[in-house]
């Protein structure tokens, strides 16, 4: 049956998107994207077949298109916007959910461009997504998102669960690693989206409130809480290795999961990894609707 509301919303959502674009002025931030990306070494090395055409294909993007509407592009659309119906029906039904409404619904979540939800048009699908996973890590942990000072997350995508994480009052330091080109780019939405944070990249100091980072070297021991989603498991098993490695002393472990990538069986390496840090408590959630898993420490 047509929902007429819904229609209607999505085409005003569409409207909105078009005004809202217009009235972006960031010349000096996207010089800024394609020059580090024009001047940066394009080695692959320790990337899976699929994340190094990956790379390949977002670099070109971002040189010869427009990257006020990089959230339009099939490379994104295809790998990284992702909403069930039944995430949204979590998130109405939980006790914040007015809050929950009003911070997805926030202007910011037109930068981009991205193509409204159909299910909830005043805003998009992977900013659901997000929020969902966000409220099921707090809902398990049993913490709120400030009972967290250092969030370290392993493969950011362009950086949406982070300003989600501020956009609901956090407080703290958020560190994220990933690939340079995407290291870029969150640069580039992050001072988009959160004007008042300081955000620093290729490093980390103690007056940034968002370190963006491309060496695990630098990951630092203080870490309360890490984040992996759908990126560890699409990891080369010496690179999971390396990381893990650096996060002896965090107790609050939050990943998503698919069953296997690129010929890795993730429950069998997630199985194994959890046994190795026997003091937290683990548990293994099956999500219905996309043959993944959450897997949670703590």
């Amino acid at each position: 049956m047509i929902n007429l509301r819904k229609i209607l919303l999505y085409k005003f959502s569409l409207i909105r998107i078009a005004r809202y674009f217009t009235k972006i002025n960031n010349k000096g931030l996207i010089d800024r994207l394609r020059q580090n990306i024009y001047t940066l070494n394009s080695n692959s090395n320790n990337l899976t077949p699929e994340w190094k055409n990956f790379k390949t294909t977002i670099r070109e993007k971002i040189l010869t298109n427009n990257p006020n509407k990089f959230l339009s592009w099939q490379v994104i659309t295809e790998t990284m916007f992702y909403a069930n119906p039944k995430q949204l029906t979590f998130l109405k039904e939980h006790k914040d959910w007015q809050k929950i409404n009003k911070v997805i619904k926030h202007k910011t979540w037109m930068f981009g461009f991205p193509k409204p939800y159909y299910y909830f048009p005043l805003t998009s699908a992977n900013i659901i997504n997000h929020t969902y996973s966000l409220y099921k890590l707090l809902s398990k942990f049993k913490k709120t998102i400030n009972d967290f000072s250092v969030i370290f997350e392993f493969g950011g995508g362009y950086g949406n669960l982070c300003s989600l994480v501020y956009k609901f009052g956090y407080k703290g330091k958020y560190i994220i690693l990933d690939i340079q080109e995407f290291s870029f780019l969150q640069e580039f939405y992050l001072n988009n989206i959160l004007k008042n944070k300081k955000i620093e990249i290729g490093s980390i100091s103690g007056n940034a409130d968002i370190s963006l980072i491309y060496d695990y070297h630098n990951i630092p021991d203080d870490i309360d809480l890490l984040i992996a989603l759908w990126s560890l498991s699409e990891t080369p098993i010496n690179i999971r290795e390396n990381i893990i490695s650096r996060t002896e002393k965090c107790n609050c472990f939050f990943i998503g999961s698919q069953n296997k990538f690129s010929g890795i069986d993730n429950n069998d390496f997630f199985e194994k990894f959890s046994l190795k840090k026997k003091k937290l408590n683990w548990k293994k959630e099956r999500i219905s609707f996309n043959n993944s898993f959450y897997l949670y420490g703590y």
